[in-house]
């Protein structure tokens, strides 16, 4: 009588560990979606720097006055303060 209500016992604690880990397993959110928004998030952050830090070398490059606009080849064509093109040269800050 006396294993019995042991096995008893030890068998409703497995059931009941076994039933509350399966509750909980379903339970466990899954975060993989926000880690993709993180991950996206960080790349427009070091893009945004890296093009601050090109802007900031092209009008180093063309002069504190002098506008400037990026040629599809990644130079930079600066211009007089009146539009007139002036120099086209690579930057890399």
């Amino acid at each position: 009588m006396k294993n019995t209500a042991i096995n008893l016992s030890l068998a409703f604690a497995l059931v009941l560990v076994l039933g509350l880990a399966h509750h909980l397993g379903d339970g466990i959110p899954d975060h993989s979606a926000e880690q993709d928004q993180a991950v996206d998030l960080q790349a427009a952050i070091v893009a945004s720097i890296e093009q601050g830090k090109f802007d900031r070398a092209a009008q180093a490059v063309c002069g504190p006055q002098s506008p400037w606009v990026q040629t599809a080849d990644g130079s930079v064509q600066c211009s007089t303060r009146y539009g007139k093109p002036t120099i086209t040269v690579k930057v890399s800050p």
